[in-house]
């Protein structure tokens, strides 16, 4: 399973890339649409607890600034997840950083944390935001998302890690 996501993320950046230098390039279109399709049908989380909580991070702040598009809150959002979530599966955020980014480093911490850097530099480069301030979102939002994204704290989230009011407030912190 995690092969196939890992599969899916280099399709898509690579083809990504070709779409943008080649918006004609129907192979690289049908591509990232296939990639897609395969993303949104839970195919890449069989087996697993796999909420990917940035997702619904990235709902609340489309929610409550409705101009802000889905892609574009992922694109804010993930990294500033990724810093913060990394340390409680630092296996699966190595394989990230080996599988989808080709980065090894005998260090792991650097290893991911330059993979963490290499997903928001591929964000940055391809034109999209990767902070709040970006798209008019400041610290005087953070507690208000955090309430929406959780439902005044009391919605609970299927993942592998517990997700507190405070926790989703500390990631849109980190993404300003």
């Amino acid at each position: 399973t995690d092969l196939m996501a890992e599969s899916i993320l280099k399709t898509t950046i690579s083809s990504g890339l070709a779409a943008l230098k080649d918006p004609n390039d129907y192979e690289a279109r049908a591509s990232i649409m296939w990639c897609g399709s395969l993303s949104h049908n839970d195919l890449t989380g069989l087996g697993r607890n796999t909420y990917l909580m940035c997702h619904q991070l990235a709902h609340a702040l489309s929610g409550m600034f409705p101009e802000i598009a889905h892609g574009a809150a992922l694109s804010i959002i993930f990294p500033a997840w990724c810093r913060y979530i990394w340390t409680n599966s630092k296996e699966r955020f190595l394989r990230f950083a080996a599988n989808v980014w080709e980065i090894t480093d005998e260090n792991s911490t650097a290893a991911i944390k330059k993979a963490i850097d290499t997903t928001e530099s591929f964000f940055k480069n391809i034109g999209m935001p990767v902070r709040l301030s970006e798209v008019g979102v400041s610290e005087s939002n953070v507690r208000d998302l955090a309430l929406l994204c959780t439902q005044n704290g009391t919605k609970k989230f299927p993942s592998w890690y517990d997700y507190k009011t405070e926790d989703i407030e500390a990631i849109f912190r980190l993404a300003l």
